[in-house]
């Protein structure tokens, strides 16, 4: 393998392990209490706030839906909602209050040319009646009337006399806004819509809102005239556009929280198409966002009736405002957005937050430790990684913003400085968004710092990590995601040194693991526990130092611990023991006998029930049972599955297999060869009529389109056809 490609794969993990961890940093938080998805916004969005809003502002245009509690006399509700030029008004979507509380639930931490219509009154000369209702119809639940900014006499007037009584404290209100030529949009309860539900759904807040949408030089909620109302009105507004918003007028005691912003993830799905991808672009530097988020700001604020002096016009938020106000969640949100945006303005203000003074802050104490573990391994408990998370969540926001900045404007010294610190502190949480930001920056001196931590976390008697019995599952994350986030840190940016230290570090741990671990069972793949973590970590290194450990561990195991002695000879193939492919192969040859019975009825039964309409039903069940044999760990490990394909490729090679049994090994292999598919075609020409259908589950297993289609245009057999087809359709080819 060449150095470029085993640059790509450690990359590859690296992103994949932090990934990982952040998972199961999310999943503390959700599950910690055993329920799942709890939508905590629930009461506080949609019951609770007297009025709730959705702005979308672009500019030039804006869209307002408007929803509101009302818990008097359902035909006693009277909505004035004045606009600064003629709206469009419809029904609002019903649901659009529940999404937004939804996509709300958690805070976002990582983190033109105006116009408006011209509008003619009528010439000062003209005695008649001047027309003030401009429309009026049934909306939903509502009887809403548009009227037009003639003459605020006329429009009071004409509300007076049609059912929209205005109270003498409104006028002064009213005059002014028609003054500057707003629009009224007057409202009800339709007599018709006069229902136990209708009054239900008002009284809780719940009542379809309307949506009125006009042009506007502003972004503007129109409040003055909830001012009349008889006591404490919550207000709750989303305004989404090109940019976070905060109240420009009536500026105090607002909760705001952001979310969205540009996005740069990268495009891909797989861990194969991240290698591609790495193939193609091998300087991660060179990134652009994939997409921006619409930027969301959610606002919440009581005000009592004299507070609501003005209307709410919107402007640009600042950052700084929020990074500056000392409060933790406000930090992390203009955080998240400074890294979103690479605001390199922004470095000195995040600085602040990692300083000395306030990191002290979040050391943990004794109590807080492993238990399990000695305090000098630095492994918090999960109790304490829960209450950590939401304290230190805005200094974490802070470091990853900085990396992000730094990709794009070249890391610097005081910034260099701060990160280092934070890789040494005290708190897990802190240490790895640190690491993860230092590699990402392809900074040499985390080496070091890296080296200590893996040396910290498995120094002393080792028998703490084995579970009291081999039965018990024995969840290790909290020790397993610093050391496997190291190792991945080490093998993507450390100098040749440090990857040697770090294997001789990996040998001593493997040849000290105690008798005691021998009892445990093996699962394959590095996201489980400790223990098998370490024999995957080794194998991952493909460093032929570690073949001498792992053979003198395997030795001490007893030989019924087949599935164990089967992952240690593989972890050390991997690290180029040629010794240890044999007996590989061996015991896959030995398995033929247990494996073909079982594979040649499964295809048998299929065979019949594809002929049998009376046996349809069991189809789906045959066919799961020929995927079942076709299984394999080994296959889906991106370390050992080189390996595995080996064992496959010289036990096939090597020795006369049962046509069934070679099926089964073919479906196994991760990677495909021409040799391989030449095989299915040889055993494909014997039209044995089960056996084809077994083959084609092998070629669904490749997802060989290719070779299905080849043997598509060569079957004359209906219902084997058909099977075909169906491969071929749930793999989204014609």
């Amino acid at each position: 393998m060449s150095a470029n490609s085993e640059r790509v794969m450690a990359t590859r993990r690296f992103f994949l392990m932090v990934f990982c961890f952040s998972i199961l940093a999310d999943a503390g938080v959700v599950l910690a209490d055993g329920k799942v998805f709890i939508w905590r916004n629930k009461d506080a969005d949609i019951y609770q706030p007297t009025q709730k809003a959705y702005i979308r502002w672009d500019g030039a245009e804006e869209k307002l839906l408007l929803q509101t509690k009302y818990e008097g006399p359902a035909e006693e509700m009277v909505w004035v909602v004045p606009v600064p030029s003629e709206p469009e008004v419809e029904k609002g979507d019903p649901n659009i209050f529940e999404r937004l509380s939804k996509e709300t639930m958690h805070p976002d931490i990582a983190c033109t040319h105006f116009w408006r219509l011209s509008r003619g009154i009528a010439p000062a000369g003209n005695l008649g009646p001047r027309k003030v209702e401009k429309w009026r119809k049934r909306i939903g639940a509502y009887d809403v009337v548009l009227l037009s900014p003639v003459g605020a006499e006329d429009v009071i007037r004409w509300l007076n006399s049609n059912e929209f009584s205005v109270p003498d404290e409104a006028v002064p209100i009213l005059r002014g806004y028609i003054r500057d030529q707003w629009w009224m949009v007057a409202t009800r309860i339709h007599r018709d819509a006069l229902t136990e539900v209708t009054r239900e759904k008002l009284a809780e807040g719940t009542l379809h809102p309307l949506e009125f949408t006009f042009k506007s030089s502003k972004c503007i909620y129109p409040l003055k005239l909830t001012s009349l109302a008889a006591g404490p009105v919550e207000e709750l507004i989303y305004v989404e556009g090109s940019i976070h918003f905060e109240p420009a007028t009536l500026r105090r005691d607002w909760e705001i929280d952001i979310f969205g912003g540009p996005a740069w993830e990268l495009p891909i799905q797989s861990p194969e198409e991240y290698e591609e991808y790495m193939e193609g672009k091998r300087d991660i530097q060179t990134l652009q966002p994939v997409r921006t988020n619409r930027h969301l700001t959610k606002l919440r604020r009581v005000f009592k009736p004299q507070d609501m002096t003005e209307d709410i016009i919107f402007a640009k938020l600042d950052y700084g405002k929020l990074c500056s106000s000392g409060v933790p969640l406000r930090i992390g949100q203009a955080a998240t957005q400074y890294g979103r945006h690479r605001d390199a303005n922004s470095v000195s203000l995040l600085l602040k937050s990692l300083s000395p003074g306030l990191l002290a802050r979040f050391r943990p104490k004794a109590k807080d430790y492993e238990p399990r573990l000695d305090p000098s391994s630095g492994i918090l408990s999960w109790q304490a990684i829960s209450e950590q998370e939401d304290k230190c969540e805005h200094v974490r926001s802070c470091i990853w913003a900085l990396g992000e900045i730094m990709l794009e404007h070249g890391l610097n010294p005081e910034v260099k400085q701060a990160l280092l610190r934070c890789a040494r502190h005290d708190s897990e949480l802190v240490r790895l968004e640190a690491y993860a930001a230092l590699t990402k920056l392809d900074c040499r001196e985390i080496g070091p710092i890296l080296l200590n931590r893996f040396r910290q976390i498995f120094e002393g008697d080792l028998t703490r990590l084995v579970p009291a019995s081999p039965d018990i599952y024995n969840n290790d994350n909290n020790i397993l995601v610093e050391a496997a986030v190291v190792a991945e840190c080490v093998d993507v940016s450390g100098t040749a040194r440090q990857k040697d230290t770090f294997v001789e570090m990996l040998s001593d741990v493997i040849l000290r693991l105690p008798v005691e671990s021998k009892r445990y069972v093996f699962w394959h793949g590095p996201n489980t526990s400790v223990l098998p973590w370490i024999v995957w970590s080794a194998a991952a290194t493909r460093d032929p130092r570690l073949v001498r450990p792992l053979r003198e561990y395997r030795a001490g195991f007893p030989e019924e611990n087949r599935y164990q002695i089967d992952v240690l000879l593989r972890a050390e193939a991997a690290c180029g023991s040629r010794d240890a492919i044999s007996p590989l192969v061996r015991r896959t040859v030995n398995d033929q006998s247990s494996i073909t019975d079982k594979m040649e009825a499964y295809a048998r039964d299929l065979h019949e029930s594809l002929q049998s309409s009376d046996r349809s039903s069991l189809v789906d069940n045959w066919r799961d049972k020929i995927r079942q044999k076709l299984e394999s760990p080994g296959r889906d490990d991106k370390v050992l599955a080189h390996v595995h394909d080996t064992v496959i490729h010289t036990a096939l090679s090597e020795n006369e297999l049962d046509e069934w049994y070679v099926l089964c090994l073919l479906g196994r292999i991760a990677q495909p060869q021409d040799q391989g598919r030449e095989r299915i075609r040889v055993i494909w020409a014997k039209k044995n009529k089960p056996m084809r259908l077994a083959a084609i589950q092998v070629l669904w297993a490749w997802k060989d389109v290719e070779t299905l289609l080849e043997l598509r245009e060569q079957c004359d057999e209906g219902y084997v056809k058909d099977e075909i087809q169906r491969a071929l359709d749930s793999l989204g080819a014609s």
